[in-house]
């Protein structure tokens, strides 16, 4: 997974972490506050990954009381957690400690959510400033990496971590655009047709909607991030002989409607992408236009031009690493491009490509895969470089999809792959080693599609039957998930 640009500045402005040594640590010297105004900033609470919650606004080198509310409901992760584990009566129903705030006035809270039983579990925490007596709670809930699959009884929702069914569904049968988490993984919001904006408890799931707004009968898409969650949608009106212009409109009360270029050409992967720290969004428009958005300021940057001349239409964009990679394609199948934004200098590089692109597939940091529109070549881009091509195998083979997997070997990307009689495969792609066939114990459907969060699973959908079966790259193994089908030619969508 990305990691939270949010996480990174709060350890940056941060030097005191939560644990024994806060505990016993003396204060350092600070200014005292003429009162104090705590306030809490975290990231995102996605299981399997690190979370830092801040609370700054504290009198430096002041005393704090942190409680754990419910505990025995909390995560076990934060159950175990150093600030927390052993104080008291383990059976109570709240556990406390007192911290010190560092010179600044503030405390960490590190945590990594990696127990099995962390999602789902919802986090009350209470701090309190011993000075002033101000205090400050947080609430939010552990979510995992989740698929949600349209399906007759509602949207069907599949953990990633072990490919089992959530229970329960949710009960949207409309058609689904776009989905998102609220920061604190207490609130579901989903797009659907006709503009509608639908809020729900990320919680029970199930129980009826907390509201609904139309936000533009033409909404098409929305655009969010863990870090910021829902931001704006995409409105694409559509226009003879020419398209009008594009609209962003922000979920936010108050803030206006963006215009840009218009938006009318569709888009094979994705339209949008957004930075970690959930600050710009960069939004594909025609003529090869990739338009930078200020999503703290809510402005619409100087755009800047993908590819080369010949070019017809952008096909994907990512942000990988420090860099957001824009593929390009040209008519008749022909070799296209990739564009570099480098997001610490500004630059802009174009690149040609040996293949013809479909979507990008990031791996690392550093390390992007480019799928082929058609045929079998994979395009491996380095520190935002095309560099070399991998075969997938002999003449004829073709990639159907692709998409990151990490195990104990490292990451990778698992691959969906097709022969010249139609059968499919699953290989395993690896910086050092390329393109290796997995051995799999099962006989393989015929899927057209991967859907994975980032760990040792994937999902393989787009059987005829809609069928769901779950990849477990790491044993070969390949199983039905029974109980869930999909609605035929239906999108899958991700969380968070």
């Amino acid at each position: 997974m990305p990691r939270s640009f949010l996480c990174a500045v709060l350890f940056a402005l941060t030097a005191l972490s939560v644990g024994v040594d806060a505990q016993v640590g003396a204060p350092r010297a600070g200014v005292a506050s003429a009162a104090a105004h705590p306030t809490v900033h975290h990231g995102f609470p996605l299981a399997g990954e690190s979370f830092s919650l801040v609370v700054d606004g504290l009198e430096p080198g002041g005393p704090v009381v942190a409680r754990l509310v419910d505990a025995l409901a909390a995560p076990p992760s934060l159950q175990e957690h150093p600030a927390f584990v052993g104080l008291g009566d383990p059976l109570s129903a709240d556990r406390q400690t007192v911290l010190l705030a560092d010179a600044l006035g503030r405390l960490t809270l590190d945590v990594t959510f990696d127990h099995p039983e962390d999602p789902g579990r919802l986090i009350k925490l209470l701090f309190t400033d011993v000075t002033s007596g101000a205090d400050v709670q947080a609430k939010l809930l552990v979510q995992p990496p989740m698929a949600l699959l349209p399906t007759d009884a509602g949207l069907a929702r599949i953990e990633l971590f072990n490919g089992m069914p959530l229970v329960p569904h949710v009960p949207l049968e409309d058609t689904v655009l776009g989905a998102s988490l609220s920061t604190d993984g207490l609130r579901f919001q989903a797009l659907l047709t006709g503009g509608v904006l639908q809020e729900r408890s990320a919680h029970t799931w199930s129980g009826p909607a907390l509201g609904e707004r139309v936000i533009h009968p033409r909404g098409d898409d929305l655009v969010t991030s863990t870090a910021t969650g829902p931001a704006f949608i995409v409105v694409r009106p559509e226009g003879e002989p020419f398209a009008p212009r594009g609209r962003l409109v922000p979920l936010e009360v108050g803030r206006p409607t963006l215009e840009v270029d218009p938006l009318a050409l569709a888009v094979a992967g994705r339209r949008w992408a957004v930075t970690d720290d959930g600050l710009t969004a960069y939004v594909a428009e025609d003529d090869l236009i990739v338009r930078e958005v200020d999503l703290l300021g809510w402005a619409a940057r100087t755009p800047f031009t993908a590819g080369f001349h010949g070019d017809e239409v952008v096909a994907d964009l990512a942000v990988v690493g420090d860099h957001l990679l824009v593929l390009s394609r040209r008519p008749r199948g022909l070799p296209g491009s990739l564009t570099v934004l480098d997001l610490t200098t500004g630059s802009v590089t174009p690149f040609a490509l040996d293949i013809d692109p479909r979507v990008v597939v990031g791996i690392s940091e550093g390390t992007a895969l480019v799928l082929p529109a058609d045929g079998g070549l994979l395009q491996v881009v380095e520190g935002g470089v095309p560099t070399r091509r991998d075969a997938v195998g002999p003449l004829g083979d073709s990639v159907l999809d692709g998409t990151m997997v990490a195990d104990a070997q490292g990451a990778g990307a698992l691959l969906l792959l097709s022969d010249v009689s139609g059968a499919t495969r699953l290989a395993r792609w690896t910086s050092d080693f390329g393109v290796r066939d997995l051995a799999v114990e099962s006989p393989m459907p015929l899927a057209t599609t991967l859907v994975s969060g980032g760990h040792d699973l994937a999902l393989m959908l787009g059987a005829a039957d809609g069928s769901v079966y779950r990849v477990v790259p790491s044993r070969g193994h390949v199983e039905l998930i029974e109980g869930v089908r999909t609605r035929l030619g239906a999108t899958h969508l991700s969380l968070p």
